[in-house]
C-alpha cells in the first residue's frame, strides 16, 4: 500500500534569522526576507539631478517612452512641417531651387518673385522692436495694490538690475529678439527660452525656432500641454562641457 506524500513546509528547512515566517493558516505560510522591506532613501537636494537617482534600467524606460511621444508629436504635425518649408521658399527668389527661369517655368512655377512678403516682415521687426527693445531697457515693472514710497523705490531696483541683466550680461539677447521678430509675422508663432547656463553662469536668453518646438498636438496652450519639446542643436565640445559642470549625464 502506497503512502502518502509528506509535505514539508518550506519555512521550516529555512533558517529563522534570515526569512520571517507568518502563519495565515493552518496550512499555508507567507514567507519573507525582512531585508527585502528596507528601501535606502538617499538625502537629496530640492534641485539635485533626478537622472542620478533614478535607476538606470528605469532610465533607460523612461527615456525610451520620452522619444516615442516626440516622434509621435512630430508626426502629427508633418502636414504643417511641409506647409512651413514651402512658405520659407517664397522668400528666396529662386524658391530654395539652384533653377533657371525655364526650368521653373517648365515645372509650372512662377518666375516672377515679389519682395512684399520680406518687406512687410522687415516693417514689422522694426516697429516691435523699438517697442520691445526701447533704449532704456526692455524691463518695465507695475506695482499691484496701493502704492507706496517703499514699494516704488523697490520696483525701481528690480527694473534696474534686470535691465543691466538683459543689456550687459547677456549680449545674445538683442540679436536673438531681432531674428524672432523677423520670422513671427512669416510663421505666426515663435517662442524665447530663458534659462540658467551651468556653462556660462549666467541667465541666457534664446530664440527658439518654431521647427525646434514640438507640442503634443491635443495641446491648447503651453500651461496646459501634457508634452512639450525643446530640440536643442549643440555641438559635441559644448555637451562634453556641460557634463562636466554636472548638467547632463554622459552619454
Amino acid at each position: 500500500m502506497a503512502r502518502e506524500p509528506q509535505v514539508i513546509p518550506f519555512a521550516e528547512t529555512m533558517p529563522s534569522d534570515e526569512f520571517q515566517v507568518e502563519k495565515l493558516n493552518d496550512e499555508e505560510v507567507l514567507i519573507g526576507d525582512p531585508k527585502l522591506d528596507v528601501v535606502e532613501e538617499k538625502e537629496t537636494t530640492f534641485d539635485e539631478n533626478l537622472a542620478e537617482q533614478i535607476d538606470a534600467k528605469e532610465l533607460n524606460a523612461v527615456a525610451t517612452d520620452l522619444i516615442s511621444y516626440y516622434e509621435t508629436d512630430k508626426e502629427a504635425r508633418s502636414e504643417w512641417e511641409y506647409r512651413y518649408k514651402q512658405g520659407l521658399e517664397t522668400l528666396d527668389p529662386q524658391g530654395g531651387q539652384e533653377e533657371e527661369e525655364d526650368q521653373r517655368a517648365s515645372r509650372g512655377l512662377s518666375t516672377v518673385v515679389h519682395p512684399m512678403i520680406a518687406e512687410a516682415a522687415t516693417q514689422f521687426n522694426a516697429r516691435a522692436i523699438a517697442e520691445l527693445y526701447p533704449s532704456g531697457g526692455p524691463v518695465k515693472t507695475v506695482i499691484v495694490g496701493d502704492p507706496s514710497e517703499e514699494l516704488e523705490e523697490q520696483a525701481r531696483r528690480v527694473k534696474d538690475y534686470m535691465n543691466y541683466q538683459i543689456t550687459q550680461e547677456m549680449p545674445e539677447y538683442f540679436t536673438d529678439l531681432d531674428q524672432m521678430l523677423f520670422q513671427l509675422p512669416l510663421i505666426g508663432h515663435t517662442f524665447k527660452k530663458v534659462w540658467w547656463d551651468a556653462s556660462l553662469n549666467r541667465q541666457c536668453a534664446q530664440f527658439v525656432k518654431a521647427e525646434d518646438f514640438v507640442v503634443s498636438p491635443e495641446s491648447k496652450d503651453l500651461y496646459t500641454s501634457v508634452r512639450y519639446t525643446h530640440v536643442i542643436r549643440m555641438p559635441r565640445n559644448d555637451f562634453n562641457k556641460y557634463v562636466e559642470a554636472g548638467f547632463y549625464l554622459q552619454s
